[in-house]
């Protein structure tokens, strides 16, 4: 037992990167809620735990992934076990998405919202998407994105091997993670976002004052991931393929600006704005919102020559998941960020020379984006 219970604390403050006050607080609930207890029958799958039991296991193992895990899924840093595992949800099919609907019929408010984020020829509230580098290669959650690096060869839609992984705050790295630089994630023109949520590591006041009724939707979604933002790309670019840093969550894109269909190879048109998810190609159109797992290889882009593609995107806990697991997971994501942010504070925003995420979030921050690269001219927009 006492072996066992060493295994444990390695995986809540070597794997879960939990500070020993944290790991202490964990392996309390763990113990009250028998996972961290002796003995006793297996659980079964009904169990209200049963995840959470499962994925512990699963890393007391030394495994980051399930033996049967998808392959689309195979560079996704944290799979966790029994979850529904789905690259595209049928929105339709359940009513534990109802909530989906009320946004999507409320989808032109919060588009004139967004539209409304501009002033002296700049994008206010929105910063340039940056990612660490080491995102490429462990990655842990995303500043709603992607990070990625070896994949400037792939064409759009190609459903090439993985290259990399999202980074930031979602699977949230070690306290003080370090990077050299940071990347872009994408392959020409440009990506920006501006955020609603992002797990408390971010000031997101004057946006949510600015969006009053996106504000409400968002604080309305059930079981939100406290991940929100608009996230626009210019015309040309292309988001590489990536993961995202877990299959715990999944990720609602609400299209808000998308351009008209551009010249396909076979002399017809085609979409101007894709979202691949595995081996699922969805194109895009304002106000019909995607629900999708990005524990899965995805990629995203835009065509059209000269007008911006703007949607909104929801990350919202896994609908798997029972309220006590969410709970469980709920607090050791927000002590992970706890941590990674007194590590930035008290290194002085940097380890070792190298900058860590959040210095990556803030230096972004300070890059001021033109307004053309994210608002279509208003004669482009459908009524």
């Amino acid at each position: 037992m006492a072996a066992l219970e060493s295994r444990m604390e390695a995986v809540l403050q070597e794997q879960l990167g939990l500070s020993r006050f944290s790991m202490s607080m964990a392996k309390v609930w763990l113990s009250k809620m028998g996972i961290a207890g002796e003995g006793g029958d297996p659980p079964s799958d009904s169990d209200a735990l049963a995840r959470v039991r499962a994925w512990l296991l699963q890393l007391l193992n030394g495994r980051a992934r399930p033996a049967d895990v998808d392959s689309w899924q195979r560079r996704c840093p944290e799979v966790l076990p029994k979850l529904t595992s789905c690259p595209v949800w049928d929105i339709e099919s359940s009513e534990r998405l109802a909530w989906i609907r009320e946004l999507q019929r409320n989808w032109r408010e919060i588009r004139t919202e967004a539209l409304a984020l501009q002033g002296h020829g700049r994008a206010q509230g929105f910063q340039p998407y940056r990612a660490p580098s080491w995102a490429g290669d462990a990655a842990t959650d995303g500043a709603g994105g992607a990070a990625a690096s070896g994949a400037a060869g792939a064409a759009p839609g190609s459903g090439s091997p993985p290259q990399s992984s999202d980074s930031g705050f979602g699977g949230v790295p070690a306290a003080g993670a370090a990077c050299a630089e940071a990347t872009t994630a994408h392959k020409g023109g440009s990506w920006n976002v501006c955020y609603f949520a992002l797990h408390g590591a971010v000031d997101t006041s004057e946006t949510l004052r600015r969006c009053p009724r996106t504000a409400a939707l968002l604080a309305s979604v059930p079981r939100g991931y406290a991940h929100a933002m608009l996230s626009a790309l210019a015309p040309g670019t292309s988001v590489v393929p990536h993961h995202g840093p877990t299959n715990k969550k999944l990720r609602l894109q609400l299209p808000l600006v998308v351009p008209p269909p551009v010249p396909g190879p076979d002399g017809g048109e085609r979409s101007s704005c894709c979202l691949r998810v595995a081996g699922t190609e969805v194109p895009l159109c304002e106000g019909e919102p995607v629900l999708f797992d990005d524990s899965f290889e995805h990629e995203a882009w835009n065509r059209h020559p000269t007008q911006p593609r703007v949607v909104l995107i929801v990350d919202v806990w896994h609908p798997d998941l029972s309220d006590e697991e969410v709970k469980f997971l709920s607090f050791v994501h927000k002590a992970n960020v706890r941590a990674a942010k007194a590590a930035s504070a008290t290194r002085g925003g940097a380890v070792s020379g190298s900058a860590d995420f959040l210095t990556v979030l803030e230096d972004a921050r300070g890059s001021p984006v033109p307004a053309d690269l994210v608002f279509p001219r208003p004669p482009d927009l459908a009524e």
